[in-house]
C-alpha cells in the first residue's frame, strides 16, 4: 500500500485561467506534482469552519456580466473607444496587455517589436511591443489610461478558437476589490476604501503580492509514486509546454479540503512553467466553485461557497 506524502506548498499563485493546480515548477515531474486540470473528481469537501461575515450594504462601482468559455472569464471592453473587444480576465497576468493583432486592428502607434522568452506558459518565444496612452472601458467607466504592453498572443488565440483582444490583469486588482461571481457570471468591482465583504459563510485567506500577481499557501497530499496516465501539453503565448497526468489525493487551501484531483505535472524545461520562483498555481477548473474576492488592499483572498454548494 502506497503511503501518502504531504506537501506544504509556499507559492500558490492564483491564475485566472484552465489550471486548477499546479506545484513544483522546475523540479522534475516524476517527484512533485505539475498543473493541475480539474478534468474529473472535482468535489469539494468543506472542513473549516466557515465564518459568517458583518452584514453591509456595499455598493459595487460597477457590474461587468462576463462570459465562461472553456475555462477563462471573458469581458467586453472599447480601447480608445472602439469597440467591443473581448478580453480576457486573469489575476496571473502581471500588467494588462493587448493582442498584437487587435492593436494592428486598432491602429496603435507600436514601440519596437521584439522576441521575448518566458512570458507566461509555453517554452516557445512570443513578439513584444508598447502602446502609448491606451484608454481600456468598461461600460463607459475608463479602468485604465496609460501606457500598455503588446504581445502576440495567436498560439494561446489558435488554441482556445476564439478571438483575444487583451488581457486585464493586475492593474485592476490593484485598483478595485474584485468579486467573481461564477454562478451568476458577474464581476463586480469596489472601492476599497470601507468595504466590507458581503453576508453569507466565508473563509478569508491571506495572500502575498509578488511581480504583481498573488499567492497564497497550501497543503496538498499526494501518493509516493504516483503513476501517470498519459502525456499532454498546455498552449499560451508563448506555444506549447509539456505535461503528464497524473492524481493527487487532497488538496487543502484556507482549511477547505478538495480531494481527488486529476493533475497535471509539469515536464517543461523553459518558461514560466519551469520556474522554480513558485510552487504552484490554482485557476478556474477549482474557483468556479466559489465566489471569490480579492482584496489587494488588505492582502487576502475571500471565498464564499456558491450557491449550488
Amino acid at each position: 500500500m502506497k503511503e501518502p506524502l504531504q506537501l506544504r506548498a509556499q507559492s500558490l499563485g492564483i491564475l485566472g485561467g484552465l489550471v486548477l493546480l499546479s506545484l513544483g515548477g522546475g523540479r522534475p515531474a516524476s517527484l512533485t506534482p505539475g498543473i493541475g486540470l480539474g478534468l474529473e473528481g472535482d468535489k469539494l469537501a468543506p472542513t473549516a469552519v466557515w465564518a459568517h461575515s458583518t452584514p453591509a450594504q456595499v455598493v459595487p462601482v460597477l457590474t461587468i456580466p462576463f462570459e465562461f468559455f472553456k475555462q477563462f472569464i471573458f469581458v467586453t471592453v472599447d480601447v480608445n473607444d472602439k469597440g467591443p473587444r473581448s478580453f480576457l480576465l486573469d489575476s496571473g497576468a502581471s500588467d494588462n496587455t493587448i493582442n498584437l493583432r487587435a492593436g494592428r486592428e486598432l491602429g496603435l502607434p507600436l514601440g519596437h517589436v521584439r522576441d521575448l522568452s518566458n512570458a507566461g506558459i509555453g517554452e516557445g518565444k512570443t513578439v513584444e511591443s508598447s502602446a502609448k496612452e491606451v484608454s481600456l472601458r468598461v461600460q463607459g467607466k475608463q479602468l485604465f489610461s496609460r501606457n500598455i504592453t503588446v504581445l502576440d498572443m495567436a498560439p494561446f488565440e489558435k488554441w482556445i478558437g476564439r478571438p483575444i483582444d487583451g488581457v486585464l490583469g493586475a492593474p485592476l486588482l490593484e485598483d478595485y476589490i474584485v468579486q467573481i461571481d461564477y454562478t451568476n457570471s458577474v464581476i463586480k468591482l469596489y472601492d476599497p476604501t470601507g468595504y466590507v465583504a458581503d453576508d453569507g459563510k466565508k473563509r478569508v485567506i491571506p495572500i502575498r503580492i509578488d511581480g504583481n500577481r498573488p499567492f497564497i499557501e497550501a497543503t496538498v497530499t499526494t501518493l509516493a509514486g504516483n503513476s501517470f496516465d498519459a502525456k499532454n501539453t498546455t498552449t499560451g503565448v508563448a506555444g506549447t509546454s509539456d505535461n503528464v497526468i497524473g492524481h493527487v489525493k487532497e488538496l487543502y487551501i484556507g482549511g477547505i479540503k478538495i480531494p481527488d484531483l486529476v493533475t497535471f505535472f509539469s515536464a517543461a524545461e523553459h518558461g514560466q512553467s519551469a520556474s522554480a520562483k513558485y510552487d504552484g498555481l490554482i485557476g478556474n477548473s477549482l474557483l468556479k466553485d466559489f465566489k471569490i474576492t480579492f482584496d489587494y488592499s488588505r492582502k487576502q483572498m475571500i471565498l464564499q461557497l456558491s450557491a449550488s454548494n
